[in-house]
């Protein structure tokens, strides 16, 4: 059996999972990687029985360094070459800044920073005839957002660093696509934040399997930028017409008042 992988980072999230499966029906080979081994082996265990495609596991936390490089000498020492690396693993964190703990101000920047750069700087040590890498970025890395400072400032990194990569890794069979998605119900509690967004919260909410599946679409078309939803296409044109000193101000209002929303639906329920 062909040793030509695809690795997916953050496997086991509802994104993830979409990926995998959406790969694996492909034909594709698949690692799946996340720090859950009970996740990933159940996981594994159901892509199985489905499917004949090979499915490898690995448990790791991309925020610790050590785990990191186990991982890459799990692929060398079974001659692994990677034809796609797919990195959905990250954090989102909605606070003031100076009310979020230190502890997870660092997370959010080892695992959407740190450990992102780390995986795709190792994945190019192991590639086959040629990579494709597919990182998930974020609509925010776009913006500047109060409630979301850190945050949004990791997505733009993101959307930087694949711009700049496409650049340095022109004519070396590498490619990277930042897919800046926003408004995707994957887990109940993001359900509950875009509706506390109103009318803007439901139209920018996006299928998740259709933003998969036009995302590798997209990737092997050799895109750069993929912002899926119509509706968030039109929102980033219109923001580019407003300068950011006013559009902060915009965001910072917005955000208050869906947050203070929030807050109160948790006092009304535990009432």
């Amino acid at each position: 059996m062909s040793n030509n992988f695809v690795m997916v980072v953050g496997a086991t999230g509802g994104l993830g999972r979409e990926y995998s499966i959406q790969l694996i029906e492909k034909g594709y080979n698949i690692l799946l990687v996340a720090r859950d081994k009970s996740n990933l082996k159940t996981f594994k265990d159901s892509l199985l029985k489905k499917y004949k495609q090979k499915v490898l596991t690995y448990s790791c936390d991309i925020t610790d360094n050590q785990e990191v490089i186990n991982l890459f000498k799990f692929i060398e020492e079974n001659n692994i070459k990677l034809s796609k690396l797919i990195h959905i693993a990250g954090i989102e964190i909605e606070d003031w800044f100076k009310d979020t703990s230190h502890d997870d101000i660092l997370g959010l920047a080892n695992t959407n920073v740190i450990g992102t750069t780390n995986i795709i700087h190792r994945a190019l040590e192991v590639k086959g005839e040629s990579l494709d890498i597919l990182v998930m970025s974020s609509l925010a890395g776009f913006f500047p957002m109060p409630m979301k400072a850190v945050y949004s400032a990791s997505k733009r990194y993101i959307i930087e660093l694949a711009r700049t990569l496409n650049y340095e890794l022109k004519g070396e069979s590498t490619h990277i696509l930042a897919v800046c998605a926003n408004g995707m119900p994957t887990r109940p509690d993001i359900v509950e934040k875009l509706k506390s967004q109103g009318v803007f919260g439901r139209l920018s909410i996006v299928n998740i399997s259709k933003v998969v599946r036009i995302s590798l679409k997209k990737l092997n078309k050799r895109t750069t930028i993929y912002v899926p939803g119509r509706f968030n296409r039109i929102l980033l044109g219109f923001s580019k017409l407003i300068p950011r000193s006013i559009l902060v101000k915009i965001l910072g209002r917005r955000w208050k008042k869906a947050w203070q929303k929030i807050e109160a639906n948790k006092k009304v329920r535990k009432i």
